[in-house]
């Protein structure tokens, strides 16, 4: 099974946004899968192929750091989560409080790691 994630192939402008077929992901231990219902579009989505973002971002990423969904399926020792379950995205998935850690910033949606304008996205669960 596919689905479709839209990539900025390159970092020149806005038209190098382009949709891909995809492999479906699978939530592997600790993870879910959410089936993304709603994104936003923030300015710091677009700013990096604007040049006019203050870190580098990576060529070929998912944009965009807001989402809504629903969780489809959950990975092995999943237990706070179920299918069914409506969830939002965290800007920043790493820092639940206090500083933030090492390499936080090059490391957010869409500027160093897959963002959410995608059909589905895997995303770690955090247990109690």
């Amino acid at each position: 099974m596919s689905m479709r994630a839209w990539r900025f192939d390159a970092l020149s402008s806005l038209s190098d946004l382009s949709v891909h077929s995809e492999p479906m992901p699978t939530p592997q231990r600790g993870e879910v899968l959410v089936k993304v219902r709603a994104v936003s579009l923030n300015y710091r989505d677009i700013a990096p192929t604007l040049g006019r973002y203050v870190w580098p971002a990576k060529s070929g990423l998912i944009p965009c750091s807001d989402a809504a969904g629903e969780i489809v399926s959950v990975g092995e020792d999943v237990t706070v989560f179920r299918p069914g379950d409506r969830v939002v995205s965290s800007f920043h998935a790493r820092w639940l409080g206090g500083r933030p850690p090492p390499g936080l910033m090059l490391e957010s949606y869409g500027t160093g790691s897959d963002g959410w304008l995608t059909e589905y996205k895997v995303e770690g669960s955090k247990n109690p």
